[in-house]
């Protein structure tokens, strides 16, 4: 079963992106509207550090937002008693490099240097069985990866993780 499934996201890693304008800041706070409720519920402070001077990007508004809300849930399954769950937006200072950095920080049970290396590969979980498949990470980098962009993450165990998404302003 897992050669299949792994035959089935190779032919699914090419998204049809719609690309457009976004507004990234726009995206993030609709991602955390979405996700207001739980967040609430889990008492999870939300922190948003947003540049007002981002630009705009070039991205599928459908798709990056999916990547935002599988790092919220992420977030939100690291941090079953509370704690916060910060998102920034941030422009490199260097007129040559034309990109927005995202972040989605978390003051969760982190992970650990062993899984840390594994958390993009497709069908790779640490959640009990019947709470994920293993692949929104995956398919996320995917998505990233289609935009010419990058993301990377960085944890601590007991303190947190915080992924870091760089996407080119224009990636047409």
């Amino acid at each position: 079963i897992v050669r299949t499934v792994k035959q089935l996201l190779s032919w699914t890693r090419q998204f049809d992106l719609r690309m457009e304008r976004v507004d990234v800041a726009h995206l993030l706070e609709d991602s955390l509207m979405l996700s207001s409720p739980a967040l609430q519920h889990r008492n999870i402070n939300v922190v948003m550090d947003w540049d007002p001077y981002c630009p705009k990007v070039y991205a599928d508004p459908g798709y990056i937002q999916q990547v935002f809300l599988n790092l919220i849930n992420n977030s939100m399954d690291a941090m079953p008693a509370g704690g916060t769950l910060t998102t920034r937006t941030r422009c490199p200072a260097s007129e040559n490099e034309k990109a927005l950095i995202i972040e989605v920080e978390d003051t969760g049970v982190g992970i650990p240097k062993e899984t840390l290396q594994r958390i993009f590969e497709p069908m790779f979980t640490t959640k009990r069985m019947g709470t994920g498949a293993g692949l929104g990470l995956a398919i996320s980098d995917q998505i990233i990866r289609q935009h010419k962009g990058s993301i990377r993450a960085e944890s601590q165990p007991g303190r947190g993780t915080r992924f870091t998404i760089i996407l080119p302003v224009d990636c047409r």
